[in-house]
């Protein structure tokens, strides 16, 4: 099996995942933070899939991110609109300010991003995953490095979630 192909495959198994971690979930509950340094479900999903989108497009693409077009400023506009807020580095009251959009909008989102994030990576050659990018934090990374800092970032929020929605139906009545 080639990486692509690997990462193809695992990209596929994180929406089975992820579909498993927001089953059931109440409107109330995707807003829900466990705690006051907790983030909710909500928030969780919409990090994840922005950290996709700009880690696909601007980081190894170097193109707009799914999230800049206009059809997602109107499905979405109480999220901030800055292409570089993913919602890391967020504080506490930033996370409590958030204004968790319906689930069926915020999986609209998701679900463009990893077409768009599929379609890339079937058409990327193989010899380009060797290919240098700049990172913010990290500096000069390979673009395999990249996606595997992905994949390791999606797999941690959806057992994020999964967990909070654990606790937010243990709390139902």
């Amino acid at each position: 099996m080639e990486v692509k192909e690997f990462v193809l495959k695992a990209l596929e198994r994180t929406s089975v995942l992820l579909a498993n971690a927001l089953k059931d979930v109440r409107p109330d509950e995707l807003k829900w933070r466990p705690g006051p340094q907790a983030n909710s479900i909500g928030f969780i999903l919409w990090h994840v899939t922005r950290a996709e989108d700009r880690f696909i497009h601007t980081l190894i693409q170097q193109k707009p991110q799914v999230w800049e077009q206009p059809k997602w400023r109107q499905l979405l506009p109480s999220l901030p609109s800055d292409p570089a807020a993913t919602g890391g580095g967020f504080t506490s009251d930033q996370v409590g300010e958030f204004q968790t959009p319906k689930q069926e909008d915020l999986m609209q989102y998701n679900q463009a991003v990893r077409a768009a994030t599929v379609d890339f990576l079937k058409d990327l050659p193989q010899n380009e995953l060797n290919k240098t990018i700049d990172h913010p934090r990290l500096g000069k990374i390979t673009c395999a490095e990249v996606i595997a800092l992905l994949l390791g970032e999606i797999n941690s929020h959806i057992g994020q979630m999964d967990y909070i929605r654990g606790l937010a139906q243990s709390l139902r009545k």
